[in-house]
C-alpha cells in the first residue's frame, strides 16, 4: 500500500474513481505551501474562472504570524495576465474568500512565472469503415490515374461513411450524391 511523506496511507481499489482519494494524496503538499484547504488547488478554474484559470494559479497562502486570515495569497502568472489579475484583484480576493467561507484572503502578490499547464486533452483517434465499405471506396477510386487524388478520394469517402454511420452528419443528407 503507497504511503505519503505524512505517514498516511492511501488505499485504492479497483473500483474507485480518482477523485476520490486526490484530496488525501494533495492535502500534505498544499498544507506546506500554506494551503490549508487543497479544494482552492482542485476547485481554481470554477473559483476565478477558465480564463484566468489558464493563466495564474495559486501557490500559497501566507499569514501573519498567529493570524487565520487577512492573508496573502500568492499566484504565478503569466506575464500577460499579470495586468489583467492586477485590475481585478478585488474580485478574485472576493471569490476566494467566497470559497474559503471567510476572510482568509486580503489581496494578492502576483508573481510573473509561468503557471502550470494542464497535459492537452488526448486526441481520439479517428474512427474507421468497415472492411466491406473500405473496398467498395477503394474499388471506386481504382480507376483514377492520379494516385494524390484517388488517396484524397479514398480519405473523403472513408470520412463520409463514418459519418453517415455515426450520424455526425454536416451540412445535410448526402443521399441526394448516391
Amino acid at each position: 500500500m503507497p504511503r505519503m511523506s505524512s505517514g498516511a496511507a492511501v488505499r485504492v481499489t479497483r473500483g474507485q474513481r480518482l477523485g476520490e482519494f486526490v484530496e488525501a494524496v494533495i492535502a500534505p503538499a498544499a498544507r506546506r505551501r500554506g494551503l490549508a484547504a487543497t479544494t482552492l488547488i482542485r476547485d481554481w478554474p470554477l473559483v476565478v474562472g477558465e480564463r484566468l484559470a489558464l493563466r495564474c494559479q495559486p501557490v500559497r497562502v501566507s499569514f501573519a504570524p498567529g493570524r487565520q486570515s487577512g492573508g496573502t495569497l500568492v499566484l504565478h502568472a503569466a506575464a500577460s495576465a499579470a495586468l489583467d489579475l492586477q485590475f481585478s484583484e478585488r474580485q478574485v480576493v472576493e471569490r476566494v474568500n467566497a470559497h474559503y467561507g471567510y476572510a482568509a484572503v486580503a489581496r494578492l502578490r502576483i508573481v510573473q512565472a509561468p503557471p502550470l499547464r494542464p497535459p492537452p486533452p488526448r486526441r481520439r483517434r479517428p474512427a474507421r469503415p468497415d472492411d466491406a465499405e473500405l473496398a467498395r471506396l477503394s474499388e471506386a477510386t481504382a480507376e483514377i490515374t492520379d494516385p494524390v487524388l484517388a488517396a484524397a478520394l479514398l480519405r473523403l469517402g472513408c470520412a463520409i461513411a463514418v459519418a453517415d454511420r455515426t450520424g455526425a452528419s454536416g451540412t445535410g443528407t448526402r443521399e441526394a450524391g448516391r
